[in-house]
């Protein structure tokens, strides 16, 4: 027997759902599709949609008030994207890129509040869920003010980088979405990357970062 598109996820908070639960929330929507680099939504507009990721990577981004990008988040398979919007009904706090050609299961934010009321089991995981944002939030605030560049993206690159995978690991990113995730410019984090190659820490080609002592990285990165 086929799985359902919500039965076949085995990560994200979506995977600790019960047959019921998802069953229930199958019914509540639509599967929708991306391409690559299109938005799923831009920050102000309405929220009246809560996405589901099936499959494919999403970048959450916004601009400062100097006009800069500055990237928040990326969500995968088995994540919620919009739920917060949904249950305040404020408009989008950010805008959502795909990373990838991307599949969602669209639920209208009426729907999916009036599933989480149906299903409290579930309302109480997605508030444990938006705690830890909220405890994550702060700490990268914390990080932005008494680390410098160089400390961020170490972490940054850590986070990336599947930690079974040892050293030599490739990780695809660009020094411009570096700076918009650890909250400065392209220049300074081409300085910061310039060192760790130097030091012998990163090896860097088109599009990729190869970690060649993880090691020293999670040191500088405390």
């Amino acid at each position: 027997m086929t799985p359902t598109p919500l039965e076949s996820l085995r990560s994200g908070l979506v995977s600790t759902f019960d047959e019921g639960e998802r069953l229930d929330l199958e019914n509540c929507g639509h599967v929708r599709r991306f391409p690559r680099r299109q938005s799923l939504f831009t920050e102000g507009d309405s929220s009246d949609w809560v996405a589901v990721v099936l499959s494919g990577r999403i970048q959450i981004e916004a601009l400062t008030d100097d006009g800069r990008r500055l990237e928040l988040n990326r969500v995968f398979p088995g994540d919620l994207l919009g739920e917060l919007s949904a249950l305040d009904g404020a408009p989008r706090s950010g805008s959502a890129i795909a990373l990838d050609p991307v599949e969602v299961l669209a639920v209208p934010a009426a729907a999916f509040r009036g599933w989480l009321l149906q299903h409290p089991r579930v309302a109480l995981l997605l508030l444990e869920l938006l705690v830890g944002k909220i405890r994550a939030a702060d700490r990268r605030r914390v990080d932005l003010v008494a680390r410098d560049a160089a400390t961020r993206v170490c972490q940054r690159l850590l986070e990336l980088a599947p930690v079974e995978d040892g050293d030599g690991v490739g990780v695809s990113v660009t020094h411009d979405e570096l700076a918009a995730w650890v909250g400065t410019s392209r220049e300074a984090v081409s300085k910061a990357m310039g060192r760790l190659r130097r030091a012998g820490y990163i090896e860097t080609g088109r599009r990729a970062v190869i970690l060649t002592d993880r090691g020293a990285l999670q040191r500088l990165a405390r």
